[in-house]
């Protein structure tokens, strides 16, 4: 099989019965990619059977390096897929395949010539359905798992997407699940939107008070300072966000890392006096027997905390 050329094979078989040739390329497409079955074979018996086109990890992941290698002929990767019969089906696909991000992140450049920029120019003149492109990144991004590769290179489609405020409105729930378990690329993505929402006055407190005592004990600093920072922004601005986000905050107290810890007591110290609710307040109190002792001391005299 690997030494012969597929159309000496597609020759032999074109008389065969269409439902036959399904078949065969079907099984062929069930072998894992390194059987070493040309992507070329299965493509042109899926043309001589006029079948449904298979979502198999070989099939696919064949699919998208033909694709990427037929630069040497010219034009624009988006013209290229442009001229598939069955884009949607096997970019759908391609969004469920593992460790694709190689492939994907084929050639460094922007635009028509890489995969981001040719799958965001197809969903904008229609070639592919938008929402169901956006699902299906947001989706990818959230599942997780696969390589480093795949998460720059979904994440750099969704970028590319370039989603309007209302379709980010619209999937505040993912956002949050991103940023509080996604790999760190993608879930600084997710803070970044839902940030802005915040500050903008788009996204409920409580939201944001889930939002923010998950990425708070994630172990990238710069996470969780990001964090700290834009609850602060949103307190300066909205007193009456105290009652729902400062024992979020607080929570924060018991972080492993002591300038967490300072940078949360900081915090709440500068807008305590905005909390109305007296279970908010205990609340706050309570989560201060966290600090470590030279922190704790200090929150006897500012939180009203017994002293150790």
């Amino acid at each position: 099989w690997p030494g012969a050329a597929p159309a000496v094979f597609l020759h032999l078989l074109g008389d065969r019965d269409p439902a036959w040739l399904a078949d065969v390329v079907h099984r062929l497409a069930q072998r894992p990619a390194s059987s070493g079955v040309r992507f070329e074979l299965m493509a042109g018996l899926v043309r001589l059977a006029g079948c449904p086109v298979p979502t198999t990890d070989a099939y696919v992941r064949g699919w998208a390096q033909h694709m990427a290698g037929l630069w040497q002929r010219g034009g624009h990767l988006t013209d290229r897929l442009r001229g598939e019969p069955q884009l949607r089906e096997l970019v759908r696909a391609l969004f469920a395949t593992d460790d694709i991000g190689g492939v994907l992140g084929w050639g460094s450049e922007e635009g028509p010539h890489s995969w981001h920029g040719a799958l965001a120019l197809l969903t904008a003149d229609g070639r592919l359905d938008r929402a169901e492109t956006v699902d299906a990144c947001v989706a990818r991004l959230l599942r997780g798992g696969g390589s480093t590769g795949d998460h720059r290179a979904f994440l750099r489609v969704l970028k590319a997407l370039d989603l309007t405020r209302e379709e980010e409105r619209a999937r505040v729930a993912d956002w949050v699940a991103m940023a509080s378990d996604a790999a760190s690329p993608v879930a600084a993505h997710a803070q970044a939107l839902l940030g802005a929402l915040a500050l903008d006055g788009e996204l409920p407190h409580r939201a944001l008070a889930q939002l923010s005592a998950a990425v708070l004990f994630r172990p990238e600093r710069k996470l969780v300072r990001t964090q700290l920072v834009l609850l602060g922004k949103v307190l300066g601005r909205d007193a009456g966000a105290a009652d729902a986000l400062l024992p979020t905050v607080a929570e924060s107290f018991g972080h492993e890392d002591a300038d967490v810890q300072e940078r949360a007591l900081k915090l709440v110290e500068r807008h305590l006096k905005k909390l109305r609710s007296t279970e908010a307040r205990a609340s706050v109190v309570a989560a201060a027997e966290q600090l470590g002792p030279a922190l704790r001391a200090r929150a006897t005299g500012s939180l009203g905390v017994a002293p150790l």
